[in-house]
């Protein structure tokens, strides 16, 4: 069974380490490999290149995910939001195969108000 957990809504405890490891693989890996879905993305965008490039040297850290999802063997994909221009960050969907999901771009500012709370296990009380 696979979980999904909102940083909204409560990671669970212990999973900072698991999602530690997870950016340290994504670090330490030479390339990264774009799913058809997040190329799809890409080739809507005319800075498509500045974009391979910022995440080319893009340093994952944990604090920039928000959600995540996780199997008995750990964590399967996280969702990092990072900046990206002054007015949008960028969003990067990536799998504990090294393979980027998928690829979006928000405002900055964009709180997401759309977020279903009935798709996430609910840690926090509300």
């Amino acid at each position: 069974m696979v979980e999904r957990f909102h940083k909204r809504f409560g990671f669970p405890t212990g999973s900072g380490g698991n999602l530690y490891r997870l950016c340290e693989s994504f670090n330490k890996a030479s390339k990264l490999t774009f799913s058809f879905h997040a190329q799809e993305k890409l080739d809507k965008r005319t800075d498509r290149n500045r974009i391979e490039d910022h995440i080319r040297i893009l340093e994952f850290n944990p604090e920039q995910v928000f959600e995540f999802y996780q199997d008995t063997r750990g964590v399967s994909k996280a969702c990092f939001r990072v900046p990206y221009t002054l007015k949008e960050d960028m969003t990067i969907v990536v799998s504990r195969e090294l393979l980027i999901v998928t690829i979006y771009f928000n405002r900055k500012g964009d709180i997401h108000e759309t977020l279903n709370p009935r798709i996430y296990r609910q840690l926090l009380a509300r």
